[in-house]
């Protein structure tokens, strides 16, 4: 899948720090400093390499933190070779997750960018691996299994009684 090109200037995160990127920006957390890079996959990310075996505990105050003025995802990063990474993922609203396509994105962006990663990543998440790259035409590409886990049906009798908020 087509994911797009990665955005690193504050603005287009948003992050509130100075500058044209926030790809060092230190973050102090519940009294510990976080060096992590700020990038925008479509939604905002905040990469961490490194992974704290209470990264839970801090996945909650980073994505609220006052760096984030629409809040953030989180992503804690194992750096195994510069090929192959182990990503813990804090999403935003949603807590901790089994797997994140533009997190995963984001995490191989961020380790280009700061010289830390190739540009083809294997990215083991806990739900899953998915295979990232990041393309000579700016986009990244993401390859992974997919698999159905929820089905539905909406009864017509149920839809013909929502209504939309009105504008």
């Amino acid at each position: 899948m087509d994911m797009g090109e990665p955005r690193f200037h504050p603005r287009e995160i948003p992050v509130d720090v100075p500058g044209d990127s926030a790809l060092h920006v230190t973050a102090m957390v519940d009294g510990r400093a976080f060096v992590l890079s700020a990038v925008s996959m479509g939604n905002p990310h905040a990469v961490i390499f490194e992974l704290p075996e209470n990264w839970e505990h801090f996945g909650p105050l980073i994505e609220h933190h006052p760096l984030f003025p629409q809040r953030t995802n989180v992503e804690f990063v194992e750096v195994l070779s510069p090929r192959e990474v182990r990503v813990k993922v804090w999403e935003r609203g949603v807590g901790a997750t089994l797997a994140c396509g533009t997190g995963a994105c984001a995490v191989v962006a961020a380790g280009v960018a700061r010289g830390v990663l190739e540009r083809r990543v294997l990215v083991h998440l806990p739900g899953g691996a998915l295979s990232v790259v990041w393309k000579e035409d700016g986009c990244l590409s993401l390859e992974g299994p997919a698999e159905e886990v929820f089905e539905a049906r909406l009864l017509k009798e149920a839809v013909d009684t929502w209504t939309l908020p009105s504008a």
